[in-house]
């Protein structure tokens, strides 16, 4: 490790991850962990691949093109670098890895990366397209039936990569896509791995038994199941955390008012974080009953989100908008 990155006065958190190249720059320049000359070399390399990419996308025919689509050209030049830099898993190796090599090298190395995903991407939709739900639910279905195709045919890794050029709406487990804070191939990989171990995790359950849950659901709000905007396996593990707090069997949906009723008798003092750690102890039962030790891992980087939500149910009322009572 460079000497220069081993004591930084800013950490990750004070990187903006959506414009990581920028950022890091930004702050390197501004506490002058990367010297004055360094900083405008790289920029002036990263000005000469934009205008390298903007004469590829003109095929040469012309000096002109309009000024957002030279931004977008500018931006995918900076995604590819930051792909590579974020693929280190560490500020400080990315810090040094602008400090010496070469611009053309880490630009080479990010659209490696980028087409490399790309690769992966098309081997985890198949697995999520094989376990999909038939389940008429129109954002689901969209991202299952359309969604990807359209990103196979419009993302460019060289012209556009930070623009994943898909249409999403359906939420992932406790996210909304529009919280993802990833773009263009990752946001792509991220987010169908989501939907793929959600898709695993609804293999566990019927689909006539995950349908009566959806339909009981929809009936809170006096509508069908199909008019509303949710996140199916979100429904599903409420009901299935709540009766691991109860100690129900595993793998049970099934909720009464007598369940509700023992829920806020012995949960409704705990507090955010006493209830988070008791969900995820008793949800260590499961462990052995799931095959796939992403799916378990997956799910239960949810349960502190439910144990809030679970906290202010108790505290507030509405349980019955929470979870289905069967």
């Amino acid at each position: 490790m460079n000497e220069i990155t081993e004591q930084l006065p800013f950490s990750e958190i004070d990187i903006d991850i959506q414009n990581y190249t920028a950022s890091v720059l930004l702050l390197c320049s501004a506490n002058k962990i990367i010297s004055d000359e360094r900083i405008t070399e790289i920029r002036s390399d990263l000005e000469k691949a934009f205008i390298e990419t903007a004469e590829q996308y003109t095929k040469r025919e012309s000096s002109t093109i309009p000024h957002k689509r030279a931004e977008l050209l500018y931006l995918s030049v900076l995604y590819q670098c930051d792909i590579y830099l974020l693929s280190l898993r560490s500020l400080n190796k990315a810090i040094d890895e602008l400090n010496i090599l070469p611009i053309k090298i880490i630009l080479d190395r990010g659209q490696k990366l980028i087409l490399n995903l790309h690769e992966v991407n098309l081997k985890i939709f198949k697995r999520a397209y094989k376990s999909r739900l038939s389940l008429p639910c129109y954002e689901y279905k969209y991202v299952m039936e359309k969604s990807f195709d359209e990103y196979c045919k419009g993302y460019s890794a060289r012209f556009d990569a930070r623009n994943s050029c898909a249409f999403i709406d359906y939420p992932l487990l406790g996210c909304p896509a529009y919280n993802m804070k990833s773009q263009g191939a990752v946001f792509i990989y991220e987010y169908y791995t989501g939907i793929m171990l959600e898709n695993e995790f609804c293999k566990y359950f019927s689909e006539e038994k995950i349908e009566s849950l959806l339909i009981k659901y929809a009936k809170i709000y006096n509508c069908k199941y199909t008019d509303l905007l949710f996140n199916i396996s979100e429904i599903l593990f409420n009901n299935l955390l709540a009766g691991v707090l109860l100690g129900k069997p595993c793998f049970i949906l099934s909720l009464c008012d007598n369940d509700i009723d023992d829920i806020i008798k012995k949960y409704a003092l705990f507090s955010d974080k006493a209830l988070c750690i008791e969900a995820k102890k008793a949800f260590s039962a499961y462990q052995k009953d799931i095959a796939n030790p992403q799916l378990y891992q997956y799910l239960r980087k949810y349960i502190p989100t439910f144990a809030h939500e679970l906290s202010i149910r108790l505290q507030r009322g509405g349980m019955n908008r929470f979870l289905v009572i069967n």
